[in-house]
């Protein structure tokens, strides 16, 4: 109304957004490369859910994790979206579908793009390469494999003493003991993190998840590793007693 000229003032113009970060409804958690890996593999060998089958929602999945794109997004994307000849290969995002209503082309890896090109080849002009159902259903086929993948795990164990601890571990849970859950999009956030634990640039990182600030990407959807908080703790100075009376020989020669 201010820009047309039917009004000479906002009456909302002083309102101002709420903290996200105190008033976060679900706190999600990033899948660590191992269990992406497990998670994989035993989506492959599961039957049909939701109208996908195991190999269809493994390649769903990954294409969720290295690209970031949005589950509706990945809805969206049919055989034109994908241009696996290019140099790098990649998938493109029309406006209608992207959040900030723009063409977001992104880069695909070169195995990525090797394994779409049989499933792209077989869709005809216009169809989508995936069925997915409403948004709510996603995270219910997601948890659903999650379980299998981590009832492959359990099973796996070689002795009943690693049966337990595993069974103890919140390793492939949907919801683990601090409450922090796997949904669809944590496989974004899963995305953000592994470019983060990669060392790549904020920028760079900021770009390929198409935020509006480095800043929610690096404070939003990147989440240490428990490993790479040892790491960083093991990095300080040792300052322990023994250590302290090295140094200080050390000092004194």
């Amino acid at each position: 109304m201010c820009r047309d000229g039917r009004a000479t003032a906002s009456p909302v113009a002083y309102l101002t957004g709420q903290n996200v970060r105190t008033d976060r409804r679900r706190v999600r958690r990033a899948l660590a490369a191992d269990e992406i890996s497990a998670l994989l593999a035993a989506t492959e060998q599961e039957p049909e859910r939701h109208g996908m089958t195991g190999p269809e929602r493994a390649l769903l999945y990954r294409l969720a994790i290295e690209t970031g794109l949005r589950a509706s997004e990945l809805a969206s994307l049919n055989r034109e979206s994908f241009d696996l000849a290019a140099d790098p290969p990649t998938v493109t995002v029309l406006a209608a579908y992207s959040k900030h209503r723009r063409d977001d082309t992104l880069p695909l890896r070169e195995s990525t793009a090797v394994d779409l090109k049989p499933v792209v080849d077989k869709l005809l002009s216009g169809e989508r390469i995936f069925h997915l159902q409403a948004c709510p259903r996603y995270a219910e086929m997601l948890h659903a494999d999650l379980e299998a993948a981590r009832a492959a795990w359990l099973e796996d164990a070689k002795a009943p003493e690693e049966r337990e601890r595993r069974e103890e571990s919140d390793y492939l849970k949907a919801e683990d003991s601090a409450g922090r859950v796997i949904d669809f999009h944590s496989l974004r956030h899963t995305c953000g993190t592994l470019l983060a634990s990669a060392n790549v640039h904020p920028r760079v990182a900021q770009s390929l998840m198409r935020h509006s600030t480095v800043d929610l990407t690096m404070s939003l959807y990147t989440h240490p590793y428990a490993e790479q908080q040892v790491d960083a703790v093991e990095r300080l100075p040792n300052f322990g007693k023994a250590d302290s009376k090295r140094q200080g020989r050390e000092a004194t020669a």
